[in-house]
């Protein structure tokens, strides 16, 4: 990956949403959605835009059109190369069609609010080591999913304390009415 770190986040999801929902021992937004690989199978660094949009569109019953390599080049070329940078731009400006709400920050030590997260909105960004990956799935006993892979993750795993998580809010998700929107508190929310 060619994305650069910014710095470390460390925010709560406390200070973003109202009364979360009650933490299902199990949970997995991809189910029934097929991953942007298996139909365009050139690997990016901006997959996890795609992997956002193909999952957010899944949860709202819609199909998310995958954009063509040409398309996923010239978004590259056209954005600054940290993930604050990708953010801003598509909250701003829009990637591959789509816009975001905004974004928010987790502490990538807290494990808790991460699952929750993902049971409340269905996917969690999580950066480290130079590499974005979409989190959109965990059991509490066995880990987490990474849409995408066939393997999950352990949470011992997680551990990489100069990790950033981010929880996005799509758009689409907002014009649906999404279940999570109900919880968000939208004056929170990153937008620059």
């Amino acid at each position: 990956m060619n994305i650069r770190p910014v710095g470390q986040t460390r925010g709560t999801l406390h200070e973003h949403i109202s009364s979360p929902p009650a933490l299902p021992i199990c949970f997995d937004s991809s189910d029934g959605v097929t991953h942007p690989r298996w139909t365009n199978p050139v690997v990016t660094d901006l997959d996890f835009v795609l992997e956002v949009n193909t999952l957010a569109w899944g949860q709202c019953d819609e199909l998310y059109p995958s954009p063509h390599q040409e398309e996923i080049a010239t978004e590259w070329n056209e954005v600054e190369h940290t993930v604050p940078a990708i953010l801003s731009k598509w909250r701003n400006y829009g990637l591959f069609g789509t816009n975001i709400e905004g974004w928010f920050t987790l502490d990538p030590r807290d494990t808790d609010a991460i699952l929750r997260a993902i049971a409340l909105f269905g996917f969690v960004l999580w950066f480290g080591g130079n590499e974005v990956r979409v989190f959109c799935g965990f059991h509490r006993s066995l880990g987490i999913h990474v849409f995408g892979n066939t393997t999950g993750l352990y949470f011992e795993d997680l551990k990489n304390t100069d990790a950033e998580v981010y929880v996005v809010i799509p758009t689409i998700m907002a014009e649906c009415e999404h279940p999570s929107t109900n919880f968000i508190k939208y004056d929170t929310l990153e937008t620059q």
